[in-house]
């Protein structure tokens, strides 16, 4: 084996590249993304909006490559973050797999459903702001959660710092991008 490309956890990283240091071998790592987009002002919200949402919150938002954060022009955040949120609500239906409508699913397993529901918990007690009303929605059995879209969250708190590799962990922040 020539190379070693691992995406995933820090953790593991870290054991893969001790590993691979012994030997000299390559190694490419991408370990515990927290993946933005810019929106510029230009940008033609309702044919973004679903983009941003399905790559978002596809597979229950447990994608390395699943967007976390949106750094929005301040000219147009509050449009942006109103349609995002109404097409989360009205189009990602959460619930089991054999209903066709639905399209998150429940978290993987318990102890990541667990760290979420940590995440969820600092939100509360640290009073953050969120956009969407179906995160507290708790009439499922299993591991769901409901997207939780975070408004203007601060730069150091948890859920921008951290990727919670979960539903609810997309954060909308105004930014002044230059076109």
């Amino acid at each position: 084996m020539d190379k070693v490309s691992f995406t995933g956890s820090t953790a593991t990283g870290k054991k893969i590249l001790q590993s691979c240091s012994s030997s000299l071998k390559r190694v490419t790592l991408e370990m515990g993304g927290n993946d933005p987009a810019i929106v510029c002002a230009d940008v033609d919200i309702a044919a973004i909006v679903p983009k941003l949402a399905m790559i978002s919150f596809t597979n229950s938002g447990q994608l390395c490559l699943a967007v976390k954060r949106l750094y929005v022009h301040e000219s147009i955040y509050e449009t942006f973050l109103a349609a995002l949120v109404s097409f989360v609500e009205s189009h990602l239906k959460v619930g089991y797999g054999e209903d066709e409508t639905t399209f998150i699913g429940p978290i993987t397993h318990r102890a990541q459903y667990d760290r979420v529901k940590d995440l969820l918990a600092y939100i509360e007690s640290n009073s953050l702001k969120v956009a969407t009303k179906s995160y507290r929605q708790t009439d499922y059995s299993g591991l769901f959660i409901p997207p939780v879209i975070l408004d203007n969250p601060p730069d150091d708190s948890r859920p921008v710092v951290e990727e919670a590799f979960g539903t609810f962990t997309r954060q909308v922040s105004r930014t002044r991008t230059h076109n």
